[in-house]
This record gives structure tokens, sequence and C-alpha cells, in this order.
């Protein structure tokens, strides 16, 4: 008979099987929390382009557009990437202002 200190190996697996569903729920938490935040991110790219009060599917038809275009050639990809990075750069310069 085992010891009040002794764990029993049924007890030893009851133990070790909770610390891997807490471990589950915080990588899971983990991950909600990461995928909520990039989902307000990309909300927040949507505002800062001026594109709040669009509906949804001309949103969506924009950005399907706008790869297209970008797929086309490394060119526009770039000078997309210009305007994109010109004009979040001027909202900060005048939030700051």
């Amino acid at each position: 008979m085992p010891t009040r200190t002794q764990r029993t190996p049924e007890q030893k697996l009851a133990d070790a099987l909770d610390k891997v569903a807490k471990y589950k729920k915080a990588i899971t938490e983990q991950s909600r929390r990461a995928d909520a935040h990039r989902k307000i991110t990309l909300g927040g790219l949507v505002i800062a382009a001026g594109a709040s009060d669009l509906d949804p599917a001309v949103i969506v038809g924009l950005l399907l557009k706008g790869m297209e275009h970008v797929a086309q050639d490394r060119e526009n990809f770039r000078r997309v990437q210009e305007h994109g990075i010109a004009h979040l750069a001027a909202r900060e310069q005048a939030r700051q202002n």
C-alpha cells in the first residue's frame, strides 16, 4: 500500500494528463488572442485606407483586384507597397502633430 507521499501510477498519469490539458488550453488561448489581434490589425488597415464605409463585397473585390495587379509583376508589387507605406507614414505623422 502506498504511503501518503507516494502516488500511484494512476494518480501520476492523471496529474500528467491534467498538465497536458492546461498546456493545450493555454496554447489555444494564445492562438485565439493572436488571431484576434491579426484581425483587429487588418480591420484597422481598412479604416486607414478610408474604406470602412464601403460595402464588404466592394472591399473584398478591391483586394482581389489588387492582388491580381500586384501578382502580375514585382514592379507593381513594389509601387503598391511604397504607396501604402507612404500613406501609413503620413497618417502616423498627422496623428503625432
